[in-house]
């Protein structure tokens, strides 16, 4: 089994501070709970028809990984490292906004956050965009062949803004590193509308049970898939 270890804080900053990173599954947005409360409340409308509740990608990264929060509060009217305003002046937004740094790992007397990830793995880091439309994180990588990491974020945010405590900031998930990946690109043929199609018909499928049938029969099309 693979392993993931996380640094607990030794000296909280806050009650929030041991529970600041959750599984994904536990900390879903309120705007993904609507959906499929929406979907839920209109079945009959939406039996045959498209449905964002129905979105693959939606529906595996509300379970993929781990959702580190804010344990204090994060305010826009901190100090902007000259590096970090780099990016404020590329993009004109200097005026408004600011980029602070989320520290939820710091040495000396306080220790917080920190991940030991397994060799041959990346820790990526990804916005919680699906929590909020005010603000977002920068995304990231972390090599699990280069010791421990520290669990930071640097955040886009407006300068009169505040980000209460005990709100996600990012979401991080293992992929396991290939050495090398080599892509090609084909024109669509006949098995690959097929395929679509029949994916298309799974997909809004309105109980699904079709779609994981098809999945455990190995029925989907995939010419990377070994015979």
């Amino acid at each position: 089994m693979t392993e993931i270890i996380f640094i607990k804080p030794s000296e909280p900053r806050s009650e929030y501070s041991m529970t600041a990173l959750k599984p994904a599954y536990v900390n879903q947005s309120d705007t993904i709970s609507s959906i499929q409360d929406h979907f839920k409340d209109n079945k009959e409308k939406y039996r045959f028809a498209h449905h964002p509740a129905r979105c693959q990608a939606i529906n595996r990264i509300k379970q993929l990984g781990w959702i580190m929060s804010t344990d204090v509060e994060v305010r826009g009217d901190q100090p902007c490292s000259d590096s970090m305003q780099i990016f404020l002046d590329r993009y004109n937004m200097s005026d408004e906004y600011n980029i602070v740094k989320f520290n939820s790992a710091k040495l000396g007397s306080e220790t917080l956050w920190g991940v030991y990830i397994p060799s041959g793995y990346n820790l990526i880091q990804i916005p919680t965009l699906y929590h909020t439309g005010r603000w977002y994180t920068f995304p990231g990588v972390l090599d699990g062949d280069e010791g421990i990491h520290f669990l930071n974020t640097f955040i886009i945010m407006k300068k009169d803004d505040v980000i209460p405590v005990n709100t996600p900031l990012f979401q991080c998930y293992l992929q396991k590193k290939e050495p090398q990946v080599k892509a090609t690109y084909q024109e669509l043929s006949d098995d690959d509308r097929v395929g679509m199609m029949f994916k298309h018909k799974l997909v809004s499928d309105e109980t699904n049970n079709d779609y994981h049938l098809a999945k455990k029969q190995g029925l989907f099309y995939n010419p990377l898939y070994e015979e």
